[in-house]
């Protein structure tokens, strides 16, 4: 009789999490990965996306690199950091981490760098 055991392989290992400071614009990450919309005449679809349960994240000018918000949620749900950023240029302090290829930032600190706007 031939068994066949499956083996899961393990996760990728992380790059070690890092404080990091980050410049560029909050993007809802479905629409600007699909088709790379962003920016003001983009944000009411970005804020009803965000609101439907898309991610946000930060287009950091520097590296054009995507970090995508993530939170524990392990405690209930929680608002997004980002969600009152969306489609502004903003300054985000807290921890990056890349895993298999996805860059991801707890958020510690929002400051917007966009001129005040009517919203």
């Amino acid at each position: 009789m031939l068994v066949l055991v499956s083996r899961t392989e393990p996760a990728p290992a992380a790059d070690p999490p890092h404080d990091r400071v980050l410049r560029g614009e909050v993007v809802e990450t479905g629409c600007f990965v699909i088709g790379g919309r962003k920016g003001e005449t983009h944000r009411q679809c970005a804020l009803a996306c965000a609101h439907a349960g898309e991610s946000l994240g930060v287009l950091d000018d520097q590296t054009k690199m995507l970090f995508v918000v993530v939170q524990d949620l392990t405690t209930g749900p929680q608002p997004n950091p980002l969600l009152a950023y969306v489609a502004q240029k903003v300054e985000v302090r807290g921890t990056t981490i890349e895993r298999g290829g996805i860059n991801g930032v707890v958020v510690r600190q929002v400051k917007s760098l966009s001129p005040a706007a009517k919203r």
